[in-house]
């Protein structure tokens, strides 16, 4: 699928490494810097709140063996920077248990799937 395009399915194929992690990075495409006076939120801190991301931004994946993002099993890590090395090989500190997220995203070839994101 399109790789900036939300509503178009992606694929990806591997196989399964015992003892290994599966680390798939993903991103908000919010602005991380953009501020509404109106509705007085604020990504960035500039109005003085803080947005839960679970309730704007997910992640979500049907597995070929019935895994989905609302399986057990999943961490995740937030940074509001890139994903260091580390993290991207598994390691590191801070991972975190998910969240069932709200946003409004769905998949196109599964409406109903559930959604997470980092909980912390």
């Amino acid at each position: 699928g399109t790789f900036s395009e939300w509503s178009s399915t992606k694929t990806l194929a591997f196989q399964k490494v015992p003892g290994a992690y599966l680390v798939i990075t993903a991103s908000s495409l919010l602005d991380q810097s953009w501020c509404s006076a109106s509705e007085n939120i604020c990504i960035a801190g500039r109005y003085g709140q803080v947005l839960n991301y679970c309730s704007m931004a997910g992640f979500s994946i049907v597995c070929s063996d019935g895994t989905t993002a609302a399986s057990t099993g999943w961490e995740a890590y937030g940074s509001s920077g890139g994903v260091d090395s580390s993290h991207q090989a598994g390691l590191g500190t801070g991972w975190s248990t998910t969240c069932i997220s709200q946003s409004g995203f769905y998949l196109v070839s599964d409406s109903k799937t559930d959604k997470a994101w980092v909980s912390s």
